[in-house]
């Protein structure tokens, strides 16, 4: 999971998982130009859900493996404006 800040999509928070996968180093840099391995379809899923102002979900091929992306606006308490995204990248699980 990561929350992504601004016209910028600043990554300004990863947890533990994110960490992990894509480095401590990428935290503070804009997703776009620090995440250049995932799927184009993360961002554009981004964009919509900048645009529409609502959650989306799809999944997607990431490194050979079927990932669930979700992504979530992030609202000012105050002034309900949308400020940034949250994001996960889940791997799938066999049920």
């Amino acid at each position: 999971m990561a929350l992504l800040y601004g016209p910028g999509q600043r990554i300004v928070h990863g947890n533990a998982a994110f960490v992990a996968e894509f480095g401590a180093g990428k935290v503070g840099l804009p997703a776009r130009e620090a995440l250049l391995d995932v799927p184009a379809t993360v961002f554009e899923v981004v964009d919509r859900v900048l645009a529409a102002g609502r959650p989306l979900a799809c999944w997607l091929e990431m490194s050979g493996e079927r990932r669930r992306l979700t992504v979530a606006p992030r609202r000012d308490p105050e002034t309900s404006e949308i400020y940034g995204v949250a994001i996960r990248l889940a791997h799938a699980t066999s049920g």
